[in-house]
């Protein structure tokens, strides 16, 4: 099942917040999704989507993947970045992610992904243009807070995505194959 999310304040995906980009974020046992047009505000070059927006995307979507499939509520603890193309503005364009199995034990987890008692959840991303063109990629390491840290139930809202807006989402070029383990 799948569910589209949202909060007040967030950056991404914040219905509230005026500067913030108001994302359609979808997640579940399929990972996560994040559709989004970066305005022309949001640029570092004329004509060039601001990388500090693009990797926004890419953590909001790995945070949902992290969330929607392994139901850890977390805080992001490493994060890398490959830029392969300009991110253009004005243009739509979704960030995709899932789980990623561990590779090793990267320093402080353990081969089980756990620092001391807390769960890590790894993850990679993809955000791709409305051709399926890779814009840029990510992998991050997620770390398992509790509930009481950040009280997530409350400040995070969700409604059962209905059928015809996960298969558009699923259509995006890339997107469908990537989740089911595709690169």
């Amino acid at each position: 099942m799948a569910f589209e999310y949202w909060t007040s304040a967030c950056f991404v995906c914040g219905r509230e917040n005026e500067g913030g980009l108001k994302a359609r974020v979808v997640a579940g046992e399929l990972g996560g999704l994040v559709q989004a047009t970066l305005p022309s505000t949001l640029v570092g070059l004329p004509g060039i989507g601001h990388g500090g927006a693009v990797v926004a995307l890419l953590d909001e979507a790995m945070w949902y993947a992290v969330y929607g499939q392994a139901g850890m509520v977390s805080v992001t603890a490493h994060l890398e970045v490959r830029f392969v193309r300009p991110a253009p503005p004005q243009v739509p364009l979704v960030a995709v992610a899932r789980l990623a199995p561990g590779r090793g034990a990267p320093e402080g987890d353990d081969s089980q992904g756990r620092v001391g008692a807390r769960r890590i959840g790894r993850a990679v991303a993809r955000l791709l243009d409305g051709s399926g063109r890779l814009i840029a990629a990510a992998r991050g390491r997620f770390v398992e807070v509790s509930p009481s840290t950040i009280p997530v139930h409350r400040v995070l809202s969700h409604r059962g995505l209905m059928p015809d807006m996960l298969a558009e989402l699923l259509r995006w070029p890339g997107v469908g194959a990537f989740l089911k383990g595709g690169d």
